[in-house]
């Protein structure tokens, strides 16, 4: 199962955070991916709008604790 979803339609590009068994908490494989897919909602000029979703029974729980993001 992917984490992290990406559709086109129209206009509008969704983004939908996948990982419902953690409350869909961000690991570092998902900010990747969030941020290739944002890339390419950016690079395509039809797009006029990106937002966020989720899948779980909230939103976004936060980063995932068990691994460590470096900037």
């Amino acid at each position: 199962m992917d984490s992290v979803l990406f559709s086109k339609e129209g206009q509008l590009a969704r983004i939908v955070l996948n990982r419902p068994e953690k409350l869909n908490a961000i690991s570092v494989e998902m900010r990747h991916a969030m941020m290739r897919m944002l890339d390419e909602a950016e690079g395509d000029s039809e797009v006029r709008a990106c937002p966020y979703l989720g899948t779980a029974r909230r939103f976004l729980q936060g980063g995932q604790t068990s691994q460590t993001c470096m900037a």
